[in-house]
């Protein structure tokens, strides 16, 4: 234990050397230039506290604050420095507006600087540097801190909900006794939560998987907020077809579900959220008195059916017809005699897929298919 402490603080006594002088080199050259001091007030990973989950890959971020009486101006450059067990990332930043006295600005490294911890337990030395070239007093431009992996960090993402927004149309979906196939899937909103105490920055990596029967895709995508923390959500909408499962085209209830596949996640009871549909046939040859709607389409064209959430309104009659209204178990719901347009009204009908059937004198048939909601 004391040879780990000597040579903790060994290898601290040098990166502190090493950022001092590249700090006093930069410094040398401004001569009597206007006083600035700019200090390093936090270095940010992706963590509990000081607990990072192991197997994480981080984006960072440093905080500093203007701790003298003068404006750092808009359009000033300011450099930055982690160092991270010896891995050293830089970035710079142009100020959009004035820095004033008693001012913090947080910066973030952006998505190329993400460092990837080991999925094992150990300490970690982190080195936050700040750099300015009107900087004079070098004594607080580094700050130092320490973190762990651990399998012990409290880590949980949620899995909210996963909702088809394109086709609406896939849930009871008829495939018509397989002759019709069922469309593709277009747009899919996601939404995970944050339920630990892990705060993760922004570009961190999150990773998730879509699964639909045998079809399983593992997708990774980025914080896109400042910051994600206990209680908050991330929403991802997909589009991409390539990453879109294929929908089943054989009869039968189905889930389309996004799972959240975060390393060391310690609850995977709230993992999974699903979409469920169905797919269905409709269609039934060897029983025209219950599935009567797909017998007779050669004169479809004398008639119009127009079938909208709370009513349907037949154009085009000119002659008796008697309408029937069957549910998609086949039952018969109402039975209503019409000799010319008319609009009947859906509003006693309960929520669900059912058929209307138009039947002439002449035997000849008429159907379509509508969703009442």
């Amino acid at each position: 234990m004391c040879n780990f402490t000597y040579q903790f603080h060994t290898m601290k006594n040098l990166y502190l050397a090493l950022f001092t002088l590249l700090i006093m080199s930069a410094s040398s050259s401004v001569g009597n230039a206007q006083s600035i001091d700019l200090a390093v007030t936090k270095v940010h990973l992706s963590a509990d506290q000081i607990a990072i989950p192991l197997g994480m890959r981080s984006s960072m971020a440093m905080t500093v604050e203007n701790a003298d009486s003068s404006i750092v101006e808009a359009g000033e450059t300011i450099d930055f420095m982690i160092s991270i067990d010896g891995t050293i990332y830089s970035s710079s930043l142009e100020l959009a507006s004035d820095l004033s006295p008693g001012d913090s600005l947080y910066h973030n490294f952006g998505s190329a600087s993400l460092h990837q911890f080991p999925d094992t337990s150990m300490s970690h030395s982190v080195f936050g540097v700040v750099q300015y070239t009107l900087d004079s007093n070098i004594s607080n431009d580094t700050l130092v801190a320490n973190y762990v992996t651990t399998p012990f960090s409290n880590n949980d993402w949620q899995a909210v909900s996963l909702e088809v927004l394109s086709p609406t149309g896939l849930d009871s979906f008829d495939i018509d006794n397989g002759t019709n196939s069922p469309p593709n899937i277009d747009l899919v909103r996601v939404v995970l939560r944050n339920a630990s105490f892990v705060q993760y920055l922004k570009w961190t990596p999150i990773s998730y998987r879509l699964v639909l029967a045998q079809d399983t895709t593992l997708l990774t995508g980025s914080i896109e907020f400042d910051s994600v923390g206990n209680g908050d959500s991330t929403f991802r909408m997909l589009s991409n077809q390539a990453i879109m499962p294929d929908v089943p085209d054989s009869v039968g209830n189905y889930s389309f579900c996004v799972i959240s596949d975060q390393p060391w996640d310690l609850n995977a009871s709230n993992d999974t959220a699903c979409y469920a549909f169905a797919i269905v046939d409709l269609y039934d040859p060897n029983d025209p008195v219950n599935w009567p709607w797909a017998i007779e389409e050669r004169d479809a064209n004398t008639l119009s059916i127009v079938a909208q959430a709370n009513y349907i309104r037949f154009e085009g009659v000119d002659q008796a017809l008697e309408l029937r209204i069957f549910n998609v178990q086949g039952g018969l719901m109402a039975t209503e005699f019409i000799d010319g347009p008319t609009t009947l009204s859906t509003n006693v009908l309960a929520p669900g897929v059912y058929m209307v059937q138009a039947i002439a004198n002449d035997g000849h048939t008429w159907g379509t298919k509508f969703v009442k909601y």
